[in-house]
């Protein structure tokens, strides 16, 4: 199913780039781009074994934490936010962490806990790398549309070669695989909006805001399937909302 979206999403992206008919930048931005998206698909399958193996109310919010990475590059780099940005990043991380909590009942050895929280440091960090990736992509005679699809193609070799190497049986619908295109299509726009969001603004600010999306998540279970909010929740989407606005506003 993630080779499915993945596909989706290179043929949407790939179709923007025979349209603008503009050709490749320079290969280290396609190679930028490239490692990107293995990273990024590395880290999607960390992340999905840590779930499985560890608590998902502890693994999610260290997962969510994988804008450290870029934040570290950009104040190495030289980036410099105002104060009340500063405010801003703790109260995004506070709030990520905090939205991405759920309530779990079922009970974990603490040898599973310790073996989720590896591999969710492990997924936060592939994402982090997924992030200065994309950026170097399209930043310095980049492109954010290369970069985006390049992201895509290593997502899908990547995919590929765990299938080979464990030998994993591949089956699907077909209208399976058409409601997991809109998947794909929405994940590589919200890619590229962080590709050129990144050469437009500090990337220590572009990547808190990006780092969001589990308070989308969670307002959207909240509003569609109607599920509850814990209180912690709603405290951290609060302060998601207002680290997000600190960081605009600065």
């Amino acid at each position: 199913m993630l080779l499915a979206f993945q596909l989706a999403g290179l043929v949407f992206v790939s179709a923007i780039v025979v349209a603008r008919w503009q050709g490749p930048p320079g290969s280290i931005h396609l190679v930028y781009g490239f490692l990107a998206g293995a990273a990024g698909a590395v880290g999607l399958g960390a992340l999905y074994r840590a779930m499985a193996v560890g608590a998902i109310s502890i693994v999610t919010p260290i997962a969510a934490t994988s804008a450290v990475v870029p934040v570290a590059v950009g104040l190495a780099h030289g980036d410099h936010p105002s104060a009340v940005q500063d405010a801003g990043f703790a109260l995004a991380f506070v709030g990520v962490v905090l939205a991405s909590r759920e309530e779990v009942h079922e009970a974990r050895t603490d040898t599973r806990i310790a073996a989720g929280v590896g591999l969710a440091l492990f997924s936060a960090l592939c994402f982090g790398m997924s992030l200065v990736g994309l950026h170097a992509a399209a930043a310095s005679g980049g492109d954010a549309l290369w970069g985006t699809m390049m992201l895509r193609v290593a997502g899908i070799a990547v995919a590929v070669a765990f299938v080979v190497a464990t030998r994993t049986h591949v089956q699907g619908r077909g209208r399976e695989l058409v409601r997991l295109s809109p998947i794909g299509i929405l994940d590589s726009i919200g890619v590229l909006a962080f590709s050129l969001a990144s050469t437009r603004g500090l990337i220590s600010v572009i990547s808190v805001l990006s780092s969001l999306f589990p308070v989308v998540a969670v307002a959207l279970a909240t509003i569609v399937l109607h599920e509850r909010m814990s209180r912690l929740q709603a405290v951290g989407v609060s302060a998601a909302i207002a680290g997000a606005a600190a960081l605009a506003a600065g």
